[in-house]
């Protein structure tokens, strides 16, 4: 609908002496004079600028200058370390030449080209249906819009709507991206349809269009609203529905968590080629995440060509690579290409993540129609009011200018810091990994060197490696606890009741620290309670209770024990008499426990995915802890864990084993490990601190951050559990949280 609006203008007459005629003179005049001031003012601004940006390109020069120096600092060092392994590996090569190993070849690669082909092209397109019912039509009024509800397809919201207008029913179809770049679009064929009284007499119409403005898109007079209310109207409800094909995006990709470029190339072994980016992946994961990838990388028939779009792809190998990536922005992407590559675990990822969110609710965008109208009466007029706004705009212009002048000089600095900052933690790292790759060169070295001057040369009657423990390494994965606790007015306690610390959760199990008074005796006991136990539990631990002396004459037990109920100690741990002479202090009795866990039965909880002898076809390598096997693939390790990567494709003897030996950890809490690296939801309250335990032992920065994740967002231990937990597994992040 049009409306005109008529306004009156009132008549002007000719000035009738030169009194009016020098009033406009002055006004032109101070106008003419004021644009003058206008353009000096602008011309200083510009001439302020250039002098505050040559200050500011000296700083930043020098700034520049200074962080060259060191990175030329850092790369010197850099050399003088290569140089150094260059040595130790001529060196070792000498030293190995007696054990006529064949020359390791490098990895070849198998590109795999995925193209347009016409067989799957129904399959690989991006399709979804829109069904609304509106409801109480008849009593629509003029130009509202009635809105259906949103849905998300694709990283996009999309919904219908419809309104009168001028007798007729508009139709139209609404996008609004979910988390979309500045500059975005989705081009598109649209095929709407009113559903008729008649079955299959319906009215559809069909168009092409590229959104580029989160906007509704249609027909404004789609039917004569009487022929609507008399062929389409059911109890004064109308059905629609309307088809959309998507052909192509661009500016809806979000931040990528984890990389598939060339740095992932050593721990490689075939590229997929989506469009013109290259995903560097393992052949054993991905045959065993997809029946598909099984027979394209592991079958005996040639590549099947497939067409994807390059970033719902990479979303989808971060979810199979077990990254928490799914949200409302790449959801119907990641279950686009799940179904085409029959991958079970991430799409069971995606219906938990959507179990697990509420769906929220968006607020309806109706379309707004505005015309605007031009007027002879808005051309100025009035001298004054021009040199007014002159005046501020000036006001203004220079206010802007010096923001943007600021804004800019921080940004460029700040920019610098970032890069050269980023710079120098490559730098840094790369010294690290070369210091490391040394340190492990030289013991190769002198292992070879060993093996020579042996008299005799054994063959190794199994191919099994066996990682033996170190001090270091035994620390580490040994599972260790304190409990601590001060008892007051011991002397009043009554005979044969129990006083109890508080329980402390430690690896599973609840632990606490009982004292009582026999007769003339102390009694101290440890009590464990597991968390979720099975019917039948044990754990064997090796204890030392110990009651803390004013003038360090405490008194120490050790116990060997294997736990299968609650409580054990010693009854008649020291005499009641004795210990108030000597070891209360104002009344009160300190007590300690260190305890070590040997060994745990019946505390696994339910395993998630399997790593037994049903993916010997999918791995390359048996990795043996305790009397339990796990078959996985060496590639996939190598590129979670620095540990892995040496130990499975360095020059360590193990790389060349079917099966390694891994020592001192527990089978179960290896299990859950290797669930999260697969990405499985797998850290609970139960499993997090083995799992932070071998995530910090084998240098698997995944596993680190999940179990990171988790203890900030869902975990439901204390604040003081959580630091302990930080700490003793160099969660950074976590202790950073606590402490700082």
């Amino acid at each position: 609908m049009v409306t005109n609006e008529e306004g009156s203008i009132g008549n002007r007459t000719e000035p009738e002496d030169t009194a009016e005629t020098s009033i406009l003179e002055v006004a032109q005049k101070s106008r003419s004079e004021l644009i003058a001031v206008t353009e000096d003012i602008k011309k200083n601004q510009e001439e302020m600028l250039h002098k505050i940006e040559c200050k500011y390109e000296e700083k930043i020069e020098k700034m520049k200058r200074d962080y060259k120096e060191k990175l030329d600092e850092q790369s010197n060092k850099l050399q003088l370390i290569e140089e150094s392994i260059s040595k130790l590996v001529i060196l070792g090569e000498a030293a190995q030449k007696s054990k006529d190993d064949p020359t390791k070849e490098p990895i070849s690669e198998l590109t795999v080209s995925i193209n347009n082909t016409t067989n799957v092209a129904s399959k690989t397109l991006k399709r979804f249906q829109l069904k609304h019912i509106f409801k109480g039509v008849s009593n629509f009024k003029e130009m509202e819009f009635s809105n259906s509800k949103h849905e998300d397809h694709y990283n996009v919201k999309w919904y219908m709507s419809v309104r009168r207008k001028n007798g007729r029913l508009g139709f139209y179809v609404h996008c609004q991206p979910i988390a979309p770049s500045e500059k975005w679009s989705i081009q598109t064929k649209l095929e709407y349809t009113m559903i008729g009284r008649v079955q299959n007499d319906n009215i559809i119409r069909t168009f092409d269009y590229c959104y580029e403005k989160a906007i509704g898109w249609g027909f404004h007079e789609f039917l004569e609203w009487k022929e609507m209310k008399k062929w389409f109207l059911v109890d004064g409800n109308l059905q629609v529905e309307a088809k959309v094909t998507i052909f192509e995006t661009t500016g809806l990709a979000k931040t990528k968590v984890r990389k598939f470029d060339e740095s992932q190339k050593d721990v490689s072994d075939v590229i997929l080629v989506v469009g013109d980016t290259k995903f560097y992946v393992s052949k054993m994961f991905l045959a065993a995440q997809s029946s598909v990838f099984k027979a394209l990388l592991l079958g005996s028939f040639k590549e099947s060509k497939q067409s994807e779009v390059t970033h719902d792809f990479h979303y989808f190998l971060e979810v199979l690579y077990g990254e928490p990536v799914i949200d409302e922005s790449n959801v119907g992407g990641i279950v686009f290409v799940a179904d085409m590559y029959d991958a079970p675990t991430a799409i069971g990822r995606i219906f938990r993540k959507m179990a697990a969110n509420e769906e929220g609710s968006i607020g309806n965008r109706t379309e707004s129609e505005a015309t605007t109208e031009t007027s002879m009466l808005e051309v100025a007029q009035n001298p004054r009011s021009e040199l007014i706004a002159e005046t501020e705009d000036s006001k203004k212009n220079q206010e802007e200018m010096l923001q943007n002048i600021e804004s800019m000089i921080d940004n460029k600095i700040e920019k610098i810091k970032k890069v050269y900052d980023q710079k120098f933690d490559e730098q840094s790292n790369k010294l690290q990994l070369l210091e490391e790759s040394i340190s492990k060169l030289s013991k190769s070295i002198e292992n070879a060197q060993n093996s020579q001057n042996a008299s005799t040369k054994e063959t190794i009657s199994e191919p099994t490696a066996c990682i033996t423990n170190t001090t270091k390494v035994d620390s580490k994965t040994i599972k260790r606890f304190k409990l601590k606790h001060v008892l007051k007015n011991v002397s009043n306690f009554k005979e044969n009741v129990e006083h109890l610390s508080e329980k402390e959760d430690y690896y599973n199990t609840n632990w606490s620290i009982a004292v009582q008074r026999h007769k003339n005796d102390l009694g101290f006991y440890v009590h464990c309670e597991p968390i979720t136990p099975a019917d039948k539990w044990s754990i064997r631990a090796k204890l030392e209770f110990k009651v803390v002396g004013p003038n360090e004459n405490d008194v120490i037990k050790t116990w060997d024990y294997c736990y299968k109920s609650k409580g054990a100690g010693f009854c008649k741990f020291l005499d009641w008499e004795e210990m108030k002479k000597w070891y209360l202090v104002d009344g009160n009795l300190t007590l300690e426990v260190n305890g070590e866990i040997i060994e745990t039965t019946g505390f696994s909880k339910e395993k998630i995915r399997k790593f037994d002898e049903s993916q010997k076809n999918f791995s390359d390598v048996i990795l043996v802890v305790e009397d339990t096997k796990f078959y996985v693939s060496k590639m996939f390790l190598a590129a979670q864990s620095s540990v892995f990567n040496a130990l499975l494709l360095g020059n360590f003897s193990e790389s060349k084993q079917s099966e390694v030996k891994l020592n001192g950890i527990d089978p179960d809490d290896f299990h859950y490990f290797l669930e999260v690296l697969y990405g499985e939801s797998a850290i609970d309250d139960t499993t997090v601190e083995g799992v932070a335990l071998l995530a910090d032992m084998y240098d698997a920065p995944t596993a680190i951050r999940k179990c990171e994740e988790f203890l900030l967002k869902e975990s439901k231990k204390t604040s003081y559990k959580k630091l302990k937990i930080a700490t003793r597994y160099n969660l950074e992040k976590l202790k950073d949280m606590y402490l700082w």
